[in-house]
């Protein structure tokens, strides 16, 4: 029978900084705290919490939604720094976003300090008009007027961040000017477009789609269809090359031990084969396009190499 290790063994072992087993290999032994760094109610929150659920069950342990909603959603990012890094706090955001708030500076943190746990698939952005506005019925449509009425339109956007880069991306591939409106997010875009305040809105278009006042002109894709809603056309196929990918991920913060990282990679993956979370991508036109820690932690550098080239470009 193997000898137990003797205790100046355990001594010398403890010395030098080692452990005879992971510090973390009960992990999980306490609720989690999954920081969601968008309005309650919001599709992100809806999602947040599907996600919660799965993996509170893949785990063993309550998985509890914190929503910390503003700033962009540095203040959910800050949250998760100020917080340990033993994969008790983890963070889900649009990794555009949040390579954002990290390249224009509203964070004092770099893609390092996030250590990427998966991808979690998303959508993309969508220009948005009301049902009974045939003005704007197509993208040839919307172009056809910015061009004949020049610094008419107006594009109801999210101010600062992906919202307002996807109009920003469409004007410039259209060769077309518009009156960009800022907004504080989806929900205040389409009460401003239902109410007529603005022509049309650039938000995801899981908002619009169940709502038969609305109507989701084109998504800002390149690709030459939208799996999620087939029918609706894409800038691809009209022949711009405009893509506003809102691909979610799911992170925690640098120092996360490997293995922590690890099990909440396998729940995770284990989450989005769920029947609820096929539900829930279903119902809201989501991405299904699930990776590991891997693809979150490139899909972050690469989104933070993205903004810094578009912010030293002045806008």
């Amino acid at each position: 029978m193997p000898s137990l290790p003797s205790r100046n063994t355990t001594l010398l072992v403890m010395a030098l900084g080692l452990a005879p087993f992971p510090v973390s290999a009960g992990y999980p032994e306490k609720p989690i705290s999954l920081i969601e760094p968008y309005p309650p109610g919001s599709i992100s929150d809806i999602g947040a919490r599907v996600l919660a659920r799965q993996l509170s069950t893949e785990l063993g342990q309550p998985v509890r939604v914190v929503d910390a909603p503003g700033a962009n959603t540095a203040v959910g990012a800050s949250k998760l720094q100020q917080d340990s890094a033993d994969g008790y706090a983890i963070f889900w955001d649009i990794t555009s976003q949040l390579a954002y708030v990290i390249a224009s500076k509203q964070l004092p943190y770099t893609a390092d300090d996030f250590r990427g746990i998966a991808m979690l698939g998303g959508e993309a952005f969508a220009v948005i008009g009301r049902s009974d506005d045939n003005r704007f019925a197509t993208l040839a449509d919307i172009i056809s007027y910015a061009k004949t009425h020049p610094g008419e339109l107006s594009i109801a956007d999210g101010g600062d961040g992906d919202s307002k880069k996807a109009l920003d991306d469409l004007l410039a591939a259209a060769h077309i000017e518009a009156k960009g409106i800022p907004f504080a997010g989806g929900s205040t875009i389409l009460t401003a477009l239902l109410g007529s305040h603005v022509d049309l809105g650039i938000t995801a278009p899981s908002n619009a789609t169940n709502n038969p006042k609305l109507r989701v002109v084109t998504v800002l894709s390149a690709a030459k269809s939208y799996m999620p809603m087939p029918d609706v056309p894409t800038a691809g196929a009209a022949g711009y090359a405009v893509d506003a990918p809102l691909l979610r991920g799911l992170f925690v913060k640098k120092g996360t031990p490997s293995d922590v990282v690890e099990k909440l990679a396998a729940a995770s993956q284990k989450a989005t084969q769920s029947a609820e979370w096929h539900d829930f991508a279903k119902r809201f036109s989501q991405i299904e396009a699930p990776g590991g820690p891997a693809d979150a932690n490139d899909t972050l550098r690469k989104q933070v190499a993205r903004w810094d080239d578009y912010l030293k470009a002045g806008h």
